[in-house]
C-alpha cells in the first residue's frame, strides 16, 4: 500500500527582519511547508486578482504562507503588517516559484 504520509516535505526557507513599533527590530527565519492544495487555489486566485480588495489579499496570502511552517512559530500581525506591497509581492511570488519548481522536480 502506498502511505502518503511516507513522502519527504520540502520546504521554502525564508528571513526577513521587521521593525517594531517600539524601534526594535526582529530577525525571522522560517522553513514553510508547502500548500494544501486549497491554500494553493487561493494563492493563485491572489496572484491573478484586479479587484481592490487586492491589497488585503495579497496580506492575507503572506500570513498564509508564513504561517503553515516547519516549526510551527505563529508569526505576528505586526511582522506581516511591517512588510511594504513589494516585500509582500515578492514574498507571494518566491513562493509561488519554488512551488512551481518543487512540482517540475522529480519526487
Amino acid at each position: 500500500m502506498f502511505d502518503v504520509s511516507q513522502i519527504s516535505k520540502r520546504y521554502f526557507d525564508i528571513g526577513f527582519t521587521v521593525e517594531k513599533e517600539d524601534g526594535e527590530t526582529d530577525r525571522i527565519e522560517l522553513q514553510v511547508e508547502p500548500p494544501t492544495v486549497k491554500q494553493l487555489r487561493k494563492l493563485m486566485s491572489v496572484a491573478d486578482s484586479n479587484n481592490t480588495s487586492a491589497m488585503d489579499d495579497l496580506e492575507g496570502a503572506v500570513r498564509s504562507i508564513l504561517s503553515k511552517n516547519k516549526t510551527g512559530y505563529i508569526v505576528q500581525d505586526v511582522y506581516v503588517d511591517s512588510l511594504d506591497f513589494d516585500q509582500l509581492a515578492g514574498i507571494l511570488k518566491a513562493y509561488l516559484n519554488w512551488v512551481g519548481e518543487e512540482k517540475k522536480a522529480k519526487n
